[in-house]
């Protein structure tokens, strides 16, 4: 099979890097890569002038820092149909989104060596980690907990600010009770609930039926036989349900946008979190949950995540 590597890069990333992250899951992106500088970059783009040896004229030095801080914000993104990155296309045009993409074609074992060699465990904490399905056994018993996942398989990873924050709430707090993960995705939060609460109930709701096989995929590789329901977006807010703790990481304006059947979801003293917020959003977010308490607010790098309560009368 030819994969497609999409080398990304431009101002798009630098304020709408989420949104570009949406799109790709979207298009059917089978996993993402931060831009990462090595020595054959480096000797590729001096071409002639590359040393073997010795001191490098600083001038030399000053041209190469200038050229790979101006690729830095970059992002490598693998597909494997090409209908699929003229979806990510359409896609970005539609959101006014102007990204220079640069396309290279991998062999099959060319991606899966790729894509093994950038990806690590997500460490949540020194007991609870995401970890890929190859990992070896060493590994996982480091950890008390742990979930396993195909990163391959596209619709989030868990390697993202965003995740990891809810999955830190998870880790932190008691949320005895059944689950909602709305914008489900690859299923790691609702994996991660059953990991701590295997007799509840989690409930994922998507958009995409790709994500649910995504997750109903992670689901087996993590052994969990039961414990799991699966909704298409439109059936559920249709028919809504009532939870003790909703996960909700997706972009803000996904999260005004449905915020009240999300609040109308809760439970008497259940806990909803949001996520997929930049820093400077979480203000704005507060203005659409006033009748919530506003439990924590964690971040990392530039985005953060919020824990609010359904407080009892």
């Amino acid at each position: 099979m030819l994969y497609q590597k999409l080398i990304l890069s431009g101002s798009a990333l630098t304020y709408h890097r989420q949104a570009v992250e949406e799109l790709l899951n979207l298009a059917g992106c089978l996993g993402l890569e931060e831009f990462d500088v090595d020595e054959p970059m480096v000797d590729d783009f001096l071409g002639e002038e590359s040393y073997a040896g010795g001191n490098l004229p600083l001038e030399l030095i000053e041209r190469v820092d200038r050229y790979f801080q101006s690729q830095a914000n970059s992002l490598i993104a693998y597909f494997d149909k090409e209908r699929s990155v003229r979806k990510f296309e359409l896609l970005l045009a539609k959101a006014n989104l102007e990204l220079s993409i640069k396309k290279e074609n991998l062999e099959d074992q060319d991606w899966n060596e790729e894509w093994k060699k950038h990806y690590s465990p997500i460490e949540v904490s020194q007991s609870f980690a995401v970890l890929p399905c190859w990992s070896e056994q060493a590994v996982r018993q480091k950890y008390e907990k742990f979930i396993l996942i195909n990163p391959g398989m596209g619709f989030g990873t868990g390697t993202h600010e965003t995740t990891f924050l809810c999955l830190t709430f998870l880790s932190r707090y008691q949320f005895q009770g059944p689950c909602l993960d709305f914008g489900s995705g690859s299923g790691i939060l609702g994996l991660g609930f059953h990991l701590f609460y295997p007799k509840e109930l989690a409930t994922l709701v998507e958009i995409d039926k790709e994500a649910h096989e995504n997750a109903k995929e992670n689901q087996k590789l993590n052994q969990f036989e039961s414990g799991f329901e699966y909704l298409m977006t439109k059936d559920y807010v249709s028919n809504p349900k009532y939870y003790r703790l909703i996960f909700a990481n997706i972009l803000e304006h996904i999260i005004i946008e449905y915020i009240d059947v999300l609040k109308n979801s809760l439970l008497p003293g259940g806990y909803l979190i949001l996520s997929g917020l930049l820093n400077e959003q979480v203000n704005n977010i507060k203005n659409y949950t006033k009748d919530l308490e506003t439990v924590e607010v964690i971040s990392k790098g530039d985005w953060s995540a919020v824990l609010l309560q359904k407080v009892v009368p």
